[in-house]
């Protein structure tokens, strides 16, 4: 596998391992790039990679491998107001604290942050931006 592979396997492990642990340990994830049907209720979260390597950096052979993780949970409209659906993700992305040292080295350089909510059709997206660092 390469690093890129690894990197994005472990931050896909620690959103799969926050889920777990909340208060909907089974709701659907969408992995990149796996083929993914949503369920009828609208309830899921998706995963969204936005790597942004810089050129190299150092005189040696290492690489800086960093970007944003960026967790959606994807909502129905049920007019109960952005609570329940925030609190879920918040707990969900928690596993990402600044200063978390994941597996490869990865480091989280920043506070999860929950965005702005965005209202579709049928339903509502409530994104979280997780910034990473990793030096190999």
């Amino acid at each position: 596998m390469s690093i890129e592979t690894d990197i994005l396997t472990t931050l896909q492990a620690t959103v799969t391992a926050g889920r777990n642990a909340s208060s909907v340990p089974g709701l659907p994830i969408s992995y990149v790039g796996v083929s993914f049907n949503p369920p009828n209720d609208s309830k899921y979260l998706e995963i969204v990679h936005i790597p942004n390597d810089p050129s190299d950096v150092y005189w040696s052979n290492k690489q800086v491998y960093q970007g944003i993780l960026r967790v959606i949970l994807h909502w129905p409209k049920t007019g109960s107001g952005p609570y329940p659906a925030t609190d879920l993700l918040s707990s969900i992305v928690n596993q990402f604290q600044k200063g978390t040292r994941l597996a490869n080295d990865i480091q989280i350089y920043q506070r999860p942050k929950i965005l702005s909510s965005l209202a579709q059709s049928n339903e509502i997206l409530y994104p979280a931006s997780i910034s990473y660092k990793s030096l190999q």
